[in-house]
């Protein structure tokens, strides 16, 4: 101690009292207080960032994450089949193309029985992702990974509900490697045994975010053994985001698509029960452009549920197609709305008037009111959200 009193001070000979030692000594005690509580903070600092990087156990992933894991089951009315997929929000959640397919009001049922409807925003076949609507808040989601921080040999989870049983499964894995695309980690390739069914489920990182969507096989043949592939946010990101912005699509019952979930299908619906028999053919027809079908289909072809035809219904009633501007009140206030600039006049105008030969009311649809080439894009914003369109 009279070292470190020399170093404050002048040195032990220096002919300090005893009082202005024990007053050295009390500042020097101070100090070491000092000293010892910020080497606590510093501690404690460390123990926080570890805890956010902390290496869970698959079996503590599981248990963790499972609530935001759901499996997806399609095809209520005929071809039932069941996936896998992961809430990204409350109500927003993520899953594979090829696991709803057509089904446009898949049910999500999670591990412990619970069963949400639920309604797809977008889908798309190239990125093989679709993304889901719920109403009713899902009690948990996941968060995305960073995909710089991630090596190769990194220890892997993947979360799903996998053939024969379509049963919760946890299956741990290794990253393998990386499928690189412009600078940019689209994918994962990695061992867990994954299977059929756990397609559109997660794939998580040793502290439970999301690397990425389980979607394929690597062919054994050309790997020597089954691994998987995971498509990452920086592939499937860009429409993700785009999709969570859009409106549900229509949804059909097991007897197809009903009256009121097409607007377009309602006016042509509405038109043929006032005895317009060109617009019971358009809609008819009208499945060929967008997805309708069940009611719409049914009531266009018996001409507003008056006859059983297999006529076109201008021909059962000798009626007239509308094809010039003055022949019809309805197309002629879409027509004038079309040449106003209005996109959605236009689209509906271009749904009505297909099907007829040489009609002038189809040439102004078709070319957005003369503002485009003709019939190379969609007008306005109803028609692409129905079909699906990027």
């Amino acid at each position: 101690m009279c070292l470190v009193v020399a170093v404050a001070l002048t040195g032990c000979g220096s002919g300090a009292s005893p009082e202005e030692l024990e007053e050295a000594l009390g500042r020097i005690e101070e100090f070491e207080e000092v000293l010892d509580r910020i080497e606590e903070l510093e501690a404690e600092s460390a123990l926080i960032d570890s805890n956010d990087l902390v290496e869970l156990t698959p079996a503590a992933i599981g248990a963790r994450f499972s609530d935001a894991v759901w499996r997806v089951e399609t095809g209520a009315c005929a071809d039932y089949a069941t996936g896998s997929g992961f809430a990204v929000s409350e109500t927003i959640v993520v899953t594979n193309q090829h696991v709803v397919q057509g089904d446009l009001a898949p049910l999500l049922v999670s591990r412990d029985g619970r069963r949400v409807a639920a309604r797809v925003l977008d889908s798309s076949m190239e990125l093989d992702v679709a993304v889901l609507y719920v109403d009713e808040p899902l009690n948990a989601h996941l968060e995305w990974a960073d995909l710089d921080a991630l090596r190769e040999g990194d220890p892997v989870v993947s979360l799903g509900y996998p053939a024969p049983y379509n049963e919760f499964a946890v299956s741990p894995g290794t990253l393998l490697s990386f499928i690189v695309e412009d600078g940019s980690r689209i994918g994962v390739v990695s061992d867990e045994s994954s299977d059929y069914g756990s397609s559109g489920g997660p794939l998580l990182s040793a502290d439970g975010r999301i690397i990425g969507v389980v979607t394929e096989f690597v062919d054994a043949e050309l790997s020597g053994q089954t691994n998987g592939q995971s498509y990452t946010y920086d592939r499937l990101g860009d429409f993700i985001e785009q999709a969570e912005r859009a409106q549900p699509k229509s949804v059909s019952t097991c007897d197809g698509f009903v009256y009121g979930t097409n607007e377009i299908a309602d006016s042509l619906w509405g038109l043929c029960a006032d005895e317009r028999y060109w617009a019971c053919d358009s809609l008819f027809n009208l499945d060929l452009h967008l997805p309708v079908g069940g009611e719409y289909i049914d009531f266009g072809a018996t001409c507003g549920d008056r006859v059983e035809t297999d006529r076109y219904c201008v021909e059962e009633f000798g009626t007239m197609n509308p094809l010039q501007y003055g022949d019809d009140p309805f197309l002629d206030d879409f027509h004038d709305a079309c040449l106003g600039a209005d996109g959605d006049a236009c689209d509906t105008l271009w749904m009505a008037t297909a099907q007829f030969e040489n009609a002038a009311y189809f040439d102004v649809a078709a070319t957005c009111g003369g503002t485009e080439d003709f019939d190379v894009v969609w007008c306005g914003d109803i028609v692409p959200e129905l079909i699906g369109d990027p």
